[in-house]
């Protein structure tokens, strides 16, 4: 719970709490748990307080200090922190869900397993901080400063990275899709790998320090790249054999994805799937067909009239 005497300390106003702070400059204020939802705090002195749990959805803090302030788990929904300062915070599986970010300063914080998701970080400052974790899906990050951030196993699908510094970023075990906007990104090298013993980044790209990439690079190495195969069905299909092949084959791709079931004009049943580029089509083929056909001729197992349509394949399988 938030200690009483700070919470009634700034709700008499801004400018009543921050001369307080300057009166008690060693003291850290607590403010855990509070409710502070829609409230002005434009800014506030903020400094090192504790706000973990804090609920600040709604809240006005355009040019607050919040630098070294805990904010572990508290509810930024939507919250206004325009050109706030933010170094070195800890905002550890904070909610910053639609959060407006922009011009703000969060260099050397702690974001990992935090919800970005449709925040807007343009033009924001976020060099060496740590994102492991965080959900930075459809965020706009226009203009921003990643340099050197720890950005491992972050989701970025749909993101806006247009003229993003992304230099000396590690990006490792991106979660990326076709949407990410990385044409224009800033990155002349990135590393992809951590040593946690040694806290450094590890394996840069290019290897060399004399090598760097050339603008747009970066887009054409991180952006998924996918090509199809198809298996055409012109005999009965063992339906049991099938979910099974398919269950082995996704397991060792699992980057495939099953796109569609069609009929071809001459009756027979095409499985579409998309695997990565760097996938062997003709040894995947092979590797389905063999066994596909060895659990179809397992004692037990034996091939179904083969469905007219769509519709009908539909019927019999949910009939299964």
């Amino acid at each position: 719970m938030a200690n009483l005497e700070h919470l009634s300390i700034l709700r008499q106003g801004v400018e009543t709490w921050n001369q307080w702070r300057d009166i008690n400059p060693h003291l850290i204020p607590d403010l855990y748990d509070a409710d502070l939802r829609n409230y002005p705090l434009q800014g506030a002195n903020l400094r090192r307080v504790v706000l973990g749990k804090t609920s600040l959805s709604l809240a006005h803090l355009q040019g607050a200090d919040l630098s070294q302030a805990d904010l572990y788990e508290a509810d930024l929904f939507r919250t206004n922190l325009q050109q706030a300062n933010l170094q070195q915070a800890y905002l550890c599986r904070a909610n910053l869900y639609r959060a407006d970010l922009r011009d703000t300063q969060l260099q050397q914080a702690c974001l990992s397993r935090s919800d970005l998701t449709k925040a807007n970080l343009q033009r924001a400052n976020l060099s060496h901080t740590s994102f492991t974790e965080a959900n930075l899906s459809q965020a706009n990050c226009q203009d921003s400063d990643f340099s050197y951030a720890f950005l491992k196993s972050v989701r970025v699908y749909g993101t806006n990275f247009d003229n993003a510094n992304l230099s000396g970023t590690c990006l490792q075990d991106w979660h990326i899709d076709s949407l990410t906007q990385l044409e224009t990104a800033i990155c002349k090298y990135f590393y992809r790998d951590y040593d946690t013993w040694k806290n450094c980044f590890l394996h840069r790209y290019p290897a060399s320090d004399k090598d760097f990439l050339n603008p747009g690079e970066l887009a054409l190495i991180l952006h998924p790249l996918e090509k199809t195969l198809d298996f055409t069905f012109k005999e009965p299909i063992c339906f049991p054999s099938l979910v099974k092949s398919l269950e082995h084959l996704t397991n060792k791709l699992p980057k495939s994805t099953i796109l569609a079931l069609e009929q071809a004009d001459d009756g027979s049943f095409i499985l579409r799937m998309s695997v990565s580029e760097s996938a062997e089509i003709e040894d995947i083929k092979q590797e389905f067909w063999t066994d596909y056909n060895r659990l179809r001729q397992s004692p037990g197992r034996r091939s179904q009239p083969h469905p007219t349509s769509l519709f009908s394949l539909l019927k019999t399988l949910a009939n299964r």
